[in-house]
């Protein structure tokens, strides 16, 4: 602080050594690259969210949902199992969305969308468990 009087609101600037370490820090930094996908992905992962969003749509206004899960014939699903069924599909098609907003989404935050993707898979999984519980029960 020599040649500056104590109390002085004159700027200072760091030295010089100090400056050149943070243009140095500065460029060894690795620049960041947004996430890309493809855009027949993008297409794949539209069309699978809508077909899904739809299916979902029509079990919630009718309060019957189909799944073909074996051989032997599709299981039924009415009422609360009609409804919890309608949210897994739900949250899976919302799954194909998120790969399409990450690659419109800049900001560095890739591990934010893989922790959503991931959290929404086991609560689809466990909403499905819930359903076919419910729709296995005999009244």
């Amino acid at each position: 602080m020599a040649g500056h009087p104590i109390g002085s609101f004159e700027p200072t600037q760091p030295q010089e050594d100090h400056q050149q370490a943070a243009r140095s820090e500065a460029a060894l930094a690795p620049s960041y690259v947004p996430n890309a996908v493809p855009a027949v992905v993008r297409l794949f992962y539209a069309l699978l969210a809508l077909t899904w969003t739809g299916w979902a749509m029509i079990g919630l206004v009718s309060g019957h949902m189909f799944f073909m899960v074996s051989r032997g014939g599709p299981v039924h699903f009415e009422g609360l199992a009609a409804m919890l069924f309608c949210a897994a599909v739900l949250l899976a098609a919302f799954q194909c969305v998120l790969p399409i907003i990450d690659h419109h989404d800049q900001r560095d935050n890739e591990a934010a969308y893989k922790r959503v993707r991931k959290t929404m898979a086991w609560v689809a999984v466990m909403v499905l468990v819930a359903a076919l519980t419910f729709g296995c029960i005999p009244p």
